[in-house]
C-alpha cells in the first residue's frame, strides 16, 4: 500500500512493474484498496497452489487483481 514496494534485488522488470501497478491501485482506491484488491488478492494467493494442481494451465496473473496491476504497471513505461 502507498508509495513503497519491497522487492528482491534480483527482481525482474515484469515483477517490478506489476508491483508498481499495485501501488497505483492503492492510490486510485484509497482505503477501498484493502477490500477491492488486498483481501481478494490474498485469498487468491492462498488458493492458487490448489488451483494450479487441478488446472496446470492456470495463470496466477489472470485473476482480476493481478491482471489490473499488470495493466497499470505497463502504463508506467517511459515515465
Amino acid at each position: 500500500m502507498g508509495r513503497y514496494v519491497f522487492l528482491h534485488v534480483d527482481s525482474q522488470e515484469r515483477l517490478i512493474r506489476h508491483e508498481l501497478g499495485h501501488c497505483r491501485q492503492s492510490r486510485l482506491l484509497g482505503p477501498l484498496y484493502l477490500l477491492v484488491i488486498g483481501l481478494p488478492s490474498l485469498l487468491w494467493a492462498a488458493a492458487y497452489p490448489r488451483v494450479a494442481r487441478r488446472r496446470p494451465t492456470a495463470d496466477y496473473f489472470s485473476f482480476y487483481t493481478e491482471r489490473w496491476a499488470d495493466r497499470l504497471g505497463a502504463d508506467d513505461r517511459g515515465s
